[in-house]
């Protein structure tokens, strides 16, 4: 099940704690990775409770393209 932000990019779970961001629509690449690094950027500074626990979070992004679908 797809959550969507922006109305352009789909957020799926792959597994467990893994996720995939799918850009959708006519959102130029220049324009994802304008907002992927947005996105990176207020979950870095987020912190998070859970059950009285404060954390934040460590991640790493990639990113990957197919050249033949435009």
């Amino acid at each position: 099940e797809a959550k969507t932000i922006d109305n352009s990019l789909n957020v799926y779970r792959i597994r467990g704690d893994r996720f995939g961001l799918l850009k959708c629509g006519d959102e130029t690449e220049e324009g994802f990775l304008k907002k992927l690094k947005e996105l990176l950027k207020r979950l870095r500074l987020k912190e998070f409770v859970v059950e009285d626990v404060r954390f934040r979070l460590d991640f790493v992004a990639g990113v990957s393209k197919n050249r033949d679908n435009h």
